[in-house]
């Protein structure tokens, strides 16, 4: 069918649903963690700079540092290996389906087309997947985690956030 990669690739992306929604989870999980780091850095130099003043015990800032820090490699961690096992089930269907697809061709059907544009397609398509998922599954997060934080910097004080986004435009 002509038509871009992922039109193609569709069908073969069904089945991996559950498989790509658990890599969505992780990977806003993963910008959830990121999000807190400010806010824990801040408690931890707000406690080292003015030891006393802080109701809660000393080390306590520095620690859920540590703890966030350790939650967010191993979310990293399993975003990682998930991706890879996501990817190689897919390159592992298409073959699948493009060996079983040889199978069923009449044997002079080879005279009609070149073997190398099979193969070239079979490549474009898969390399259009790794290219192309991580990019727009990023996209969408940075584009939800951007929404987010300006519907909270709103909250905050509208009027500042409000001149923040108008110091922004372009001249």
């Amino acid at each position: 069918r002509p038509g871009s990669p992922w039109l193609r690739l569709w069908p073969f992306l069904r089945p991996l649903r559950p498989a790509l929604a658990w890599l969505l989870l992780l990977d806003l999980l993963h910008r959830a963690i990121l999000s807190l780091f400010p806010f824990l850095l801040g408690r931890a130099v707000d406690a080292a700079a003015a030891p006393g003043s802080s109701p809660e015990p000393p080390g306590r800032p520095a620690s859920l540092l540590a703890a966030a820090f350790v939650a967010w490699a191993l979310v990293r961690f399993s975003a990682a290996l998930q991706t890879e096992r996501v990817g190689q089930r897919l390159v592992l269907e298409l073959r699948g389906r493009l060996f079983d697809h040889l199978l069923a061709l009449p044997p002079a059907g080879g005279r009609d087309r070149k073997e190398g544009d099979l193969a070239a397609r079979l490549l474009a398509d898969t390399s259009g997947v790794c290219e192309a998922a991580p990019s727009v599954l990023s996209g969408a997060l940075d584009l939800l985690l951007a929404a987010a934080l300006l519907a909270s910097a709103w909250r905050i004080d509208g009027r500042l956030c409000a001149l923040a986004l108008l110091a922004r435009l372009p001249a």
